[in-house]
């Protein structure tokens, strides 16, 4: 019976030094927020408008990690592409997101890698894979047509009440005549 038990105990031990040989180091953990996005914004007949949105980076790890970022299916204005986040350190950083007209999804990518400690500037291994995924919707609005309606509509409102005062003095004209004969 204890040859059994020794023996379950060494393949076990085995094991879990073999998954631990196998799976992957992470020395820098990098931590996002958020998730996902929703972009909104009122497209001009030019066909875009730009929104600005906030990312926050956080590094749990006792390393400096390199960050890496990309956007697919959507245009994203980054200020930095890439920079170091050093250990224990947090960053925000304000993309901005171009929303063109209607409904588009789209997805920023975030790749994370332990910095060497070499001269360097790229990292060893990447540590870290997110992705934000970011909904746009853009919705049409005719700005130009809009400013010139609302003159149009006051215009018209003038016009109105010019016709009204006109017509209440021609009344007045009318009752007065009548009480002088």
């Amino acid at each position: 019976m204890k040859k059994n038990t020794y023996l379950y105990l060494i393949i076990i031990l085995i094991i879990s030094l073999a998954f631990n040989i196998t799976s992957p180091k992470i020395d820098a953990a990098v931590w996002i927020s958020p998730t996902n996005m929703l972009a909104k914004g009122n497209v001009t007949e030019d066909g875009t408008c730009q929104v600005q949105k906030v990312i926050e980076f956080i590094n749990d790890a006792n390393k400096s990690a390199i960050v890496e970022i990309s956007s697919t299916n959507i245009t994203v204005i980054f200020e930095n592409n890439s920079f170091e986040l050093n250990p224990h350190e947090n960053k925000t950083i304000h993309p901005i997101i171009v929303v063109e007209q209607g409904k588009k999804t789209g997805k920023i990518l975030i790749k994370t890698y332990d910095k060497e400690d070499s001269t360097q500037t790229s990292g060893s291994m990447v540590s870290t894979t997110m992705v934000i995924t970011i909904t746009s919707i853009g919705t049409l609005v005719n700005s130009s047509s809009s400013d010139a309606n609302s003159e149009y509509k006051l215009d018209n409102l003038y016009y109105y009440i010019l016709i009204i005062v006109i017509a209440g003095l021609i009344l007045i004209s009318f009752v007065l005549m009548k009480k002088k004969k």
